[in-house]
C-alpha cells in the first residue's frame, strides 16, 4: 500500500485546508478541509471582502457558511449594479429579510462581511470540499463582479490565471482588494499593452474576495487548471 498527499499550497496548509489520501495509483478526487477567515471588528462598523474557497457538503447558503456571525451582522453580495444585504436578526438565529438565510455564495463569489460596532473579532470557518484535478471556469462579465478563486490557493494574479482572462486593452481593466485595515480600496490597474499591472502584480489570499472591473469591452471566462501531481 502507498499513500500520496496532496498538498496544494503551503497558504492552503496554514490555512487549514487538509488533503485527503488515497491507496496504490488511485488518488483521492476530492480534497475536503476547512480555510479560516478572520472578520475586521473594531469600535465602528468594519467589512471584510471574503470569497467561498470551498464546496460546503450540505449547501452554500448563509446559513451554512456564516452561521457564527454575531447579531446585526451583515452580508452584502454584489448582484452587477446593487448589493443584496442579509442582516443576522438581533436573537442571533435567524436572518432579514426572511429567506435570506437561503441565499448562496457558491465557490468563485465574493462578498463583504460586516460586522457591528464593537463586535469582538470573529473567525468565520469555511468547511467543505474541492474537487481537485481539473479546470474551472468563473466569468467575468463586463463591468464589475465580486469574484474569488474557485481553486483554494494563494498566489499572484498571474499564477491564479486571472492576467490571461483580461488581456490589456485600451481602457484597461482593473482588480480592487479590499483593505480592511483602512477600510478602503486597492486599485491594480491592467496595462493596456497585455502585461503587467500597476502599480505592482496583485497577489491574492484563500478566501479573499475581490472585485474585477472587465473594461475590454467582451464577457470573458477566467479559467483555473488545477492537477493533483503524484
Amino acid at each position: 500500500m502507498r499513500t500520496k498527499t496532496i498538498l496544494l499550497s503551503a497558504a492552503v496548509i496554514t490555512a487549514g485546508l487538509l488533503s485527503s489520501s488515497a491507496q496504490s495509483n488511485v488518488y483521492s478526487v476530492n480534497i475536503v478541509g476547512y480555510v479560516n477567515t478572520p472578520l475586521t471588528a473594531g469600535a465602528a462598523l468594519k467589512y471584510t471582502l471574503v470569497a467561498n474557497p470551498l464546496n460546503n457538503d450540505v449547501s452554500n447558503a448563509y446559513s451554512n457558511l456564516f452561521n457564527v456571525l454575531p447579531a446585526n451582522s451583515q452580508v452584502l453580495k454584489w448582484t452587477g449594479s446593487a448589493y443584496s444585504t442579509a442582516t443576522r436578526t438581533s436573537f442571533g438565529t435567524g436572518w432579514s429579510p426572511a429567506g435570506a438565510e437561503n441565499t448562496t455564495l457558491s465557490p468563485g463569489e465574493g462578498a463583504f462581511i460586516r460586522l457591528p460596532a464593537g463586535a469582538a473579532p470573529v473567525t468565520n470557518t469555511f468547511v467543505g470540499q474541492f474537487a481537485g484535478a481539473g479546470s474551472y471556469t468563473n466569468p467575468l462579465p463586463t463591468g464589475y463582479t465580486l469574484k474569488g478563486s474557485i481553486v483554494p490557493v494563494a498566489g499572484t494574479s498571474t499564477a491564479l490565471g486571472i492576467d490571461a482572462a483580461l488581456p490589456g486593452t485600451p481602457s484597461g481593466s482593473q482588480l480592487l482588494k479590499w483593505d480592511s485595515v483602512n477600510q478602503t480600496y486597492l486599485t491594480f490597474n491592467r496595462l493596456s499593452f497585455g502585461s503587467g499591472w500597476s502599480p505592482s502584480v496583485p497577489s491574492l489570499g484563500v478566501g479573499e474576495g475581490f472585485f474585477i472591473r472587465n473594461l475590454s469591452g467582451v464577457s470573458n471566462n477566467w479559467v483555473q487548471v488545477f492537477t493533483n501531481t503524484p
